[in-house]
């Protein structure tokens, strides 16, 4: 679903984020609260809903980073994605569903103040803002959600499709 354009305008960015949040959502819609909170689900030891809570983590992160860079905060690295992913884990998996969901709707408008309001400039620029690595905002912000999106749309397909076509 991502799409590797070194070049984005901000409202292109926006529709795409847009777009492939909600093709992803549609995935979940129709599933039942048993099938979005059991174990095993898309991956071996998430279900929708853990899967839910880690994208809704990682756009909540990656919108805290970005507001940061351009507040004037200096980049560092983060830690290994493999240990923010397993503490993101341990932290949302007894959130309630329902408070997962909210939390992932609650992140479209987020996305939207935030990319709305930049330029070309800011956001393809590299070094327009002091990552530690030097790039541009766009490839973060693509990091985070759309490629990220496209990252899990597989695992998700194939758990709908084994509830849908389960096994003799």
């Amino acid at each position: 679903m991502a799409n590797d354009n070194p070049y984005m305008a901000p409202r292109d960015l926006l529709d795409r984020i847009r777009k492939d949040r909600e093709a992803l959502a549609a995935l979940w819609s129709g599933l039942t609260k048993e099938q979005m909170i059991r174990r095993p689900g898309p991956q071996e030891d998430w279900s929708v809903k853990d899967l839910i809570a880690h994208i809704t983590w990682w756009e909540s992160f990656i919108l805290e980073r970005v507001t940061d860079l351009m507040g004037g905060a200096r980049s560092e690295p983060a830690e290994h994605q493999d240990v923010l992913n397993a503490r993101v884990y341990e932290q949302q998996e007894d959130s309630p569903l329902a408070e997962v969901l909210a939390a992932f709707d609650a992140n479209w408008p987020k996305l939207e103040a935030l990319i709305s309001p930049l330029n070309d400039e800011q956001l393809n620029t590299p070094a327009y803002y002091p990552t530690y690595d030097g790039i541009a905002l766009l490839p973060i912000l693509k990091a985070g959600t759309v490629s990220h999106y496209s990252a899990h749309m597989t695992d998700l397909l194939a758990y709908l499709e084994r509830w849908r076509n389960p096994p003799l």
